[in-house]
């Protein structure tokens, strides 16, 4: 099977369209010719028949018979000559040859001026003159002709003869024929140069469209190889320039995912490195005599362990989030009751650290359909946050805004803060504020990235700013 390409197709497409458009352009113009060539000759002819009956009428009324036309092929001719020119009705008689002789060197040049003048004569149809008893006078034809139509000559009211007209439909002039070929060669000739026109601007037209379609070819060609950089200059707002424009978006988003994808690698390498190197260290310590199994080494064991399964939970629950895979039970729950849950939970932490915590609602009770377990979670890590990072001696406060539409939940804390760089990437996988990965330090940086997920899971918006006691303020909006 013969594989064409886009602008093959194009091109051959272009190239018949404009061939059947000019065709049937042609054989239009040519039939409309046709007919209407038809009926102008028709027009003509009838015209000539009319005249050359008038002509006739005042030859008769002049001359009072027929007996001088009778075989006088000149006399007749001078007659239809006559006929073919447009003359007042009332001078056609006057006007024949025969009527008014002139005489002389001056009766001549008038006659050969006149012959001149009416020197229309063509080859028309086959006419014969009969007198009123259907007896030829002059002509080519006879009166049992069948082909023949009769139109009738009066004079006073009186029936004096018959014109007959030979039927003939078809174009018989030699010089018809002649003006009819030349049209249709010149229509031939114009079909032609069209449709070289057509092929020479067809090509450019083709290669237009053609062009950024090869351009987003071998792109697709080299991203599919790994090559996320390559990019599409394109300056067209048509449909092709809208996807060139999105191929680069797709390009970017592409490069950008596998730079992330190669960060997400590195980092869980390293938070997976960090506790198990400090494991094999203690236990290699233990077998070689070097630290006791007692209950501290034992502790930081379990300790790095622990980490090790926040870790690999923290690493389960966002990649079955990105899978859609992770489960959520919606139900109709108290989060306010929540909010106070996760409070007695951390308080001790937070009296620890000489935090004061405080929580401010405007109900009592604020119901909203949500997974109270994800919600919880998300409560808990929010706040484990705020007690690690929050400077000893400062302040927390949550306050619950609860009207007929909507929930919002603000969880500000005091110094140290992040700057508004920072704040834009606190949600991003892996970020922490500073930029050590000692575990020590902080948690893995996938606790804000959970958060975020759980709260679009609920068509909720989470964002974080500057707080006004100097830390780092979090609001949090569900829907009820």
């Amino acid at each position: 099977m013969i594989k064409l390409s886009i602008k093959i197709k194009v091109l051959i497409i272009l190239l018949l369209l404009t061939t059947i458009m000019i065709v049937s352009m042609a054989l239009n113009m040519q039939n409309g010719f046709n007919k209407g060539f038809f009926n102008y000759r028709k027009a003509i002819d009838n015209q000539f028949h009319n005249n050359l009956v008038s002509t006739l009428q005042g030859y008769y009324a002049e001359k009072g018979n027929w007996q001088e036309l009778r075989q006088n092929r000149r006399l007749w001719n001078d007659l239809i000559n006559q006929s073919t020119v447009d003359v007042d009705n009332s001078q056609r008689h006057r006007l024949t040859p025969e009527s008014k002789p002139l005489n002389g060197k001056k009766s001549s040049s008038k006659r050969n001026s006149f012959r001149k003048k009416l020197h229309r004569m063509r080859m028309l149809p086959p006419i014969s003159l009969f007198d009123q008893n259907k007896d030829i006078i002059i002509g080519k034809v006879s009166w049992q002709d069948e082909n023949l139509y009769y139109k009738k000559i009066v004079n006073q009211h009186k029936l004096i003869g018959y014109l007959g007209i030979l039927k003939n439909n078809t174009l018989h002039d030699k010089q018809d024929q002649i003006f009819i070929k030349n049209i249709k060669s010149m229509l031939l000739n114009l079909g032609i140069i069209m449709i070289v026109f057509a092929i020479v601007i067809t090509f450019p037209i083709a290669k237009y469209f053609t062009s950024l379609i090869n351009q987003l070819t071998i792109a697709t060609q080299k991203i599919a190889k790994g090559d996320y950089s390559i990019r599409i200059k394109s300056e067209r707002n048509d449909e092709l320039g809208h996807l060139a424009k999105n191929f680069n978006l797709l390009a970017k988003t592409l490069e950008s995912n596998a730079k992330s994808q190669k960060t997400i690698m590195a980092d869980i390498a390293h938070e997976l490195r960090t506790p198990i190197a400090v494991i094999i260290g203690e236990i290699e310590a233990i077998q070689d005599g070097i630290h006791p199994a007692d209950e501290s080494t034992l502790n930081l064991l379990h300790t790095q362990i622990s980490s090790l399964i926040s870790l690999v939970d923290d690493l389960h629950d966002l990649s079955e989030s990105d899978l859609g895979s992770l489960k959520y039970k919606m139900e109709k729950f108290d989060v306010l009751a929540l909010i106070e849950e996760c409070y007695q939970a951390y308080q001790l932490k937070f009296t620890q650290k000489n935090i004061h915590l405080e929580i401010l609602s405007s109900k009592r009770q604020c119901t909203i359909i949500g997974d109270s377990n994800r919600l919880k979670q998300m409560f808990n890590n929010l706040l484990s946050n705020s007690v690690h990072y929050t400077s000893a001696g400062g302040k927390a406060q949550i306050a619950l805004t609860c009207t007929d539409k909507q929930v919002q939940i603000v969880i500000k804390d005091s110094t140290p803060g992040l700057k508004p760089e920072q704040l834009d990437k606190i949600f991003d996988r892996w970020y922490r504020g500073e930029k050590s990965r000692n575990r020590n330090s902080g948690g893995s940086g996938l606790g804000l990235a959970i958060c975020q997920k759980i709260i679009a899971a609920h068509s909720g918006h989470i964002e974080a700013k500057q707080s006004s006691y100097g830390g780092v303020e979090i609001t949090i909006k569900l829907p009820r």
